[in-house]
């Protein structure tokens, strides 16, 4: 089976360098895209190998219209070559239980046609080491085999089709959201967030960039009041909630995950991906 992974990056060097690691296991150095919004060398030496398409990046107005445009575009046209186009930021990686699955393309036969979601998970470093928290936000559609465009972190539609549109979310597969595993490197991806969020503009990103450090204290603070269980549960209750009965939202013609948050908090298990400092 004949898959790609697509990305947009800014300055996200650890996630992207993680990115880059896992995907290319998954799918092949080769088959990667990266869309650097600037030349960078840096991003250059760490997707050497892999494809990179660099953009302007003289205004940020609009970021996230253009951005979603943009991707959709390059998406779409992948779709021609590949049977299956992998699409996530640069700092959300795309995990499989080995207990059910041998390699990727075991989990997306039998999905023809349609776009297929994983179940979101953020990843925390603490003093003692990692913990990891399911969540609606970051249970994404994540690849497709057509010119389906991504959308509000599910996929938009044509109107007559909100309704009946399939709705996927294999179970032991993972979206892992990293914005949290490093905390070195989220003071710096922070850093970046601030500095754009609080420029001059029209459609700059939201709230949670202009104050980064008010936005981690509330992450944590909200994580230490979850109650502590082992992983098979924390992701069975999560899944019996976002593995089905999708928001179908006939307006903006958008079918996605519900954003439901959880009150269980767990270890990682071994097999999730070893992280590079």
């Amino acid at each position: 089976m004949k898959i790609c992974a697509i990305t947009m990056v800014y300055r996200d060097y650890w996630a992207l360098a993680q990115w880059v690691r896992h995907h290319s296991a998954l799918v092949g150095l080769e088959n990667l895209y990266i869309v650097a919004h600037g030349k960078d060398e840096k991003i250059d030496q760490i997707a050497q190998g892999a494809n990179v398409i660099t953009v302007p990046r003289d205004t940020l107005e609009g970021f996230d219209l253009v951005r979603g445009r943009l991707l959709n575009g390059l998406q779409a046209s992948l779709s021609q070559v590949f049977e299956w186009v992998i699409r996530t930021d640069a700092d959300e990686l795309i995990v499989y239980d080995p207990e059910r699955y041998s390699c990727l393309s075991d989990i997306l036969t039998g999905h023809e046609n349609a776009a297929v979601f994983a179940l979101g998970c953020d990843l925390y470093q603490l003093e003692s080491g990692y913990e990891l928290a399911f969540a609606g936000h970051y249970s994404k559609a994540f690849a497709v085999t057509d010119d389906t465009r991504l959308f509000l972190h599910g996929v938009r539609v044509r109107k007559g089709l909100v309704a009946k549109y399939p709705y996927q979310m294999p179970p032991g597969l993972y979206l892992l959201h990293l914005k949290y595993a490093d905390l070195s490197q989220t003071a710096i991806s922070n850093q970046h967030r601030e500095n754009i969020a609080n420029q001059d503009g029209h459609g700059l990103p939201g709230v949670a960039w202009k104050d980064t450090k008010k936005e981690t204290e509330k992450v944590y603070n909200q994580l230490l009041t979850k109650e502590s269980t082992d992983f098979r549960n924390a992701e069975s209750v999560a899944y019996d909630k976002l593995g089905s009965n999708p928001i179908r939202d006939a307006e903006k013609r958008a079918v996605r995950c519900r954003r439901l948050q959880f009150d269980y908090k767990t270890q990682p298990p071994v097999w999730f991906p070893n992280l590079e400092s």
